[in-house]
């Protein structure tokens, strides 16, 4: 891959990167096998896109909302017991914006925060990509950044002061309540025949 040169960040359409889908994108399946929605507790969609997971959740009876600055830009942010962040932080070629905007989704949540990244082996598949920043330019003009379970880890918890638990590749979830927590815990052990799983170990270099 090739070093990226005169390319202007601020032309960067994030919003081709806004999947057209069918069925439920992966975070917020996984989200609800793991009880994180209920009917009687809010949810937000922080960068919903085109905003099929909202109204295929609000279609299931559950008080689901979102936001995006390109799609819904009229729509507000505000908090809900679950946010999700689904496959916004990997398209933010500015690392200082990226920053911002995790602090902003999870100031938002007040129960736990749902955090989806491409994770660093989908990047095999790139061709013809150009490095920029801490990324990539796709052939198509998007910015794509690839995360490592442990990169993913630590930045999480560096940046909201909260160890986060690693659900799946490149898929978090992050909790600011206690109870919510615990519930996730049993729910995960019974999931996986006892096993127990543990948050990220954050230990800054």
């Amino acid at each position: 891959m090739q070093k990226h040169k005169g390319h202007n960040p601020a032309l960067i359409p994030r919003w081709r990167t806004a999947m057209t889908r069918k069925k439920l994108s992966r975070p917020v399946r996984l989200s609800e096998a793991f009880g994180f929605y209920s009917k009687k507790e809010t949810i937000l969609d922080y960068g919903c896109g085109r905003g099929f997971d909202v109204a295929e959740l609000a279609r299931k009876g559950f008080p689901a909302t979102g936001w995006d600055p390109h799609f819904f830009p009229g729509f507000s942010k505000e908090a809900a017991d679950t946010v999700n962040l689904g496959y916004v932080l990997n398209v933010i070629e500015d690392a200082a914006e990226r920053k911002k905007v995790l602090k902003d989704a999870f100031a938002l949540a007040n129960k736990r925060l749902v955090v989806a990244v491409r994770p660093a082996d989908a990047a095999n598949g790139l061709k013809k990509a150009k490095k920029l920043g801490d990324g990539f330019v796709t052939k198509s003009g998007t910015f794509q950044k690839f995360f490592s379970r442990e990169e993913l880890g630590a930045y999480l918890a560096d940046v909201t002061g909260t160890r986060p638990y690693i659900i799946a590749s490149g898929i978090a979830v992050l909790f600011k309540n206690e109870k919510a927590e615990a519930a996730f815990i049993k729910a995960w052990a019974a999931k996986h025949h006892g096993r127990k799983i543990q948050p990220y170990r954050f230990i800054r270099l």
